[in-house]
């Protein structure tokens, strides 16, 4: 048996590239929960503002549709980020379990929820950075939670962002250099929401450096076959290239397609 602090490890639920997470239970109070182990090798220790960035973050949101931070341990060599547990896991890996992407009802009704967090964020100017299906993890009770907040920033209206997000989810501004904020979570969303309808993010079959260059020259990113126009026209409002004209999540969430 292994042990974290007074947590219990039970099974291992994923593995990123600097980061492990574990299925959990508390000794004593028999709460079950997720574990995200990060181990530090002397080249990873700039990591460690990251890490405690996104704990400090993390505890100080309270929102149905983000993950909660119950616990946060340190060791010589690692850090455990103690968090409430999502059953089935991310968006992701519940879609290769299906083996097919989802039904376009159920990712409006995703949408619905990653909005309702991605409020909650912007009204505080948080922006997330790297929204994907990835980083949505799903309860028993189908409530989604935004996690992995590790590039989440509080928004500098006077600052460019730097290239920070996974880039095939990235909005146009945030590829540019330019000043940016909130709405280049919108962007990521709509990519997000195509990932999930389809199975893979818009431009996934091109190299890395072509998709970039794509996303910041093509009218807008290519639109999946065969879905409602409502969910068209959801898209073509967080394709919008200007961030300035780009819908705000206020505006999305009263969309005919996230609202039935």
């Amino acid at each position: 048996m292994t042990t974290v602090g007074d947590y219990e490890i039970l099974s291992e639920i994923g593995k990123g590239r600097f980061s492990v997470v574990y299925k959990a239970q508390h000794q004593q109070t028999q709460q079950i929960c997720a574990i995200k182990e990060t181990t530090l090798n002397p080249a990873d220790l700039h990591l460690l503002p990251t890490i405690q960035r996104e704990v400090d973050l993390l505890r100080q949101l309270d929102h149905p549709n983000i993950v909660k931070v119950l616990d946060c341990i340190n060791t010589k060599r690692k850090v455990y980020v103690i968090l409430e547990n999502a059953q089935k896991g991310d968006l992701l890996r519940v879609m290769r379990q299906r083996g097919a992407p989802f039904e376009e009802e159920a990712v409006g009704g995703v949408a619905r929820q990653v909005l309702a967090g991605l409020a909650y964020l912007h009204e505080r100017n948080i922006i997330h950075r790297d929204l994907k299906a990835a980083n949505l993890l799903l309860t028993e009770d189908n409530v989604i939670k935004l996690a992995d907040f590790g590039t989440a920033r509080v928004v500098d209206a006077q600052k460019s962002m730097t290239v920070i997000g996974t880039p095939y989810w990235m909005a146009p501004e945030i590829i540019e250099l330019e000043v940016s904020g909130v709405a280049a979570d919108v962007w990521s969303l709509g990519c997000t929401c195509v990932e999930l309808v389809q199975g893979k993010p818009p431009y996934f079959d091109m190299p890395t450096m072509t998709a970039l260059f794509r996303i910041c020259e093509d009218e807008h990113p290519p639109l999946p076959l065969g879905v409602s126009p409502k969910m068209v026209d959801f898209l073509l409002r967080c394709f919008v290239k200007d961030p300035k004209l780009r819908a705000t999540v206020q505006v999305l969430l009263k969309h005919p397609w996230v609202k039935e």
